[in-house]
């Protein structure tokens, strides 16, 4: 009786012991399927990284053309204020030798 008693122990024993090792085994493979998508997750963070960066270089490299447009144009309005001026001035010496001739 005792023995029996022993051997259904044992036997409880041994199917806690594979119980607990199928369940360690399920763990390590759910393990392995979080570490999977973590690196997953890990390179397209990198990628988006990446872009960002990617994406930053060409909003610094749009500012800086825009800024060098906005230059020009003023240089080029400044130009055009310097040429009417220059026009207005003509325009005032053609009326003075105009009005000269016609005196004479």
């Amino acid at each position: 009786q005792e023995l029996k008693t022993i051997k259904i122990e044992m036997e409880g024993l041994v199917a806690t012991q594979a119980t607990k090792a199928a369940i360690a085994e399920e763990q390590k493979k759910e393990n392995e399927v979080l570490m999977s998508q973590q690196l997953e997750l890990t390179e397209k963070l990198e990628l988006i990284n990446r872009e960002r960066e990617t994406a930053l270089k060409t909003v610094e490299s749009l500012n800086d053309q825009l800024s060098k447009f906005g230059s020009d144009a003023q240089a080029v309005s400044n130009e055009l204020q310097v040429i009417t001026q220059d026009k207005q001035e003509l325009e005032a010496k053609v009326e003075s030798l105009s009005a000269e001739l016609n005196t004479t």
